[in-house]
């Protein structure tokens, strides 16, 4: 008797195990379809006679209508579960980029591509959900880092793409590439997903700005969040203003592109250690840890802006990236009930997309009016004050998220932890 409940753990763990492997390869769609659809997008408008305050307003709303959307999107993969929103949302996403490229006015890319990248920001949410709920507790940073390989390869592999489009068939034409490219993931999709069933039918009402909202009130929550904007402030700022200073320092095009794809390949590499880590140093430790490391060469960027130096910053900087990520998930959707796993995912969305638009608003001047020592520290240390915060924020609360828990647990810092405790990685 004692051998049938370990049968059907076995099972299913391999059900689980059968299921993930497709799940990770879903992550070369999202960020490799944003980077293919961010470098056309511009290209195409330049050759439509669009000047480079159209580009940005253009680039702009493509990015604000994503996180309008990104909370009910959320929701909608709670209630119809991941795999039918991921076809669904990469469907979408093939014939909108199918029809950019027989759009001839600037106008029709106005109205294209914010539903393009709604699209693709949805389907990302989808795999996201999918894999976070593959395992609980340090298992779960396991499946989100295996997640991230994929997902920093597609980033390297996007811009290759539209590039090499782009050369042969013209910055029209070259959307077929991204069609092409969501068709083929809209079938992996439907093959490779397993059909799970809905976990937030009958907890989620409307939209599910009210549960979003809820979880927003939730310490674990508040100090996932913090640590999301510090990941995201330094992306931004490392990858609008670097390539830039580094051309400006003279350093040639070609060689800062390297720079900037090694800092993609260091993450890329490091992602899938991201869970030994964490079961050494906690999720939130190492999580903090690998950030402030980016955090700081981003800082002292002006006296690294030369050869090899300039790699070093892409080294911490992906170092940062690679770590964060997979524990950013876990932590995120750890902090969530079960059935609001696309809830969460969601509003980590939302609060990617304000720190993406108010990084280089922020920085932007502070180079231009004060310089480029100012204005680097100005990136850097921001990201530091929300590291800061966040730790702050962890320190007083306890696990379940009270004041009084913090309390509690200053009291108890002494005793062994809990198996509770290990399994979600310790403090």
């Amino acid at each position: 008797m004692s051998a049938d409940p370990q049968r059907g753990e076995d099972r299913r763990r391999a059900d689980r195990i059968s299921g993930s492997w497709p799940s990770y390869t879903l992550g070369l769609f999202a960020l490799s379809m944003a980077g293919q659809l961010s470098f056309l997008i511009a290209l195409r408008a330049r050759e439509l006679g669009a000047d480079f305050q159209t580009i940005g307003l253009l680039a702009g709303v493509t990015a604000s209508v994503p996180a309008l959307f990104a909370i009910p999107g959320g929701a909608i993969v709670d209630r119809w579960g991941a795999r039918r929103v991921f076809v669904l949302a990469a469907l979408v996403a093939a014939v909108t980029c199918g029809g950019m490229a027989f759009v001839d006015r600037v106008a029709g890319l106005f109205l294209l591509a914010p539903v393009a990248g709604t699209a693709v920001a949805t389907a990302w949410t989808a795999v996201q959900s999918q894999v976070t709920g593959l395992a609980g507790g340090l298992a779960r940073a396991v499946h989100t880092g295996r997640l991230s390989l994929f997902t920093n390869l597609g980033d390297m592999a996007g811009p290759l793409l539209a590039g090499t489009g782009a050369q042969f068939l013209g910055p029209g034409r070259a959307f077929l590439v991204p069609a092409t490219y969501a068709l083929l993931f809209t079938a992996v999709g439907w093959a490779g997903l397993p059909q799970r069933t809905a976990t937030g039918t009958r907890t989620i009402r409307g939209v599910g700005v009210g549960e979003a909202y809820g979880l927003l009130r939730r310490a674990p929550m508040q100090v996932a969040l913090l640590l999301t904007s510090a990941r995201l402030w330094i992306q931004v700022v490392y990858l609008t203003f670097l390539p830039v200073y580094l051309v400006d320092q003279g350093i040639g095009a070609g060689r800062a592109g390297t720079v900037m794809a090694t800092s993609g390949l260091v993450a890329a590499v490091t992602a899938p250690l991201a869970a030994g880590a964490a079961r050494r140093w906690s999720q939130r430790r190492v999580t903090t840890v690998a950030l402030a490391g980016g955090a700081a060469v981003v800082a002292v960027t002006p006296a690294l802006a030369n050869i090899p130096g300039a790699y070093v910053i892409a080294l911490f900087v992906g170092l940062g990236s690679g770590l964060s990520l997979p524990l950013l998930l876990s932590l995120t959707t750890s902090a969530a009930p079960e059935g609001h796993r696309g809830i969460a995912l969601g509003l980590r969305a939302t609060v990617n997309q304000v720190a993406a638009a108010a990084a280089p608003m922020a920085v932007g001047p502070v180079l231009t009016g004060a310089g480029a020592i100012a204005g680097f520290a100005s990136g850097g240390g921001a990201a530091v004050v929300l590291l800061g915060l966040a730790t702050v924020r962890h320190r007083h609360t306890g696990l379940d998220g009270t004041i009084e828990g913090g309390r509690r647990r200053g009291r108890q810092a002494r005793r062994p932890p809990s198996a509770c405790e290990a399994a979600d990685g310790g403090p």
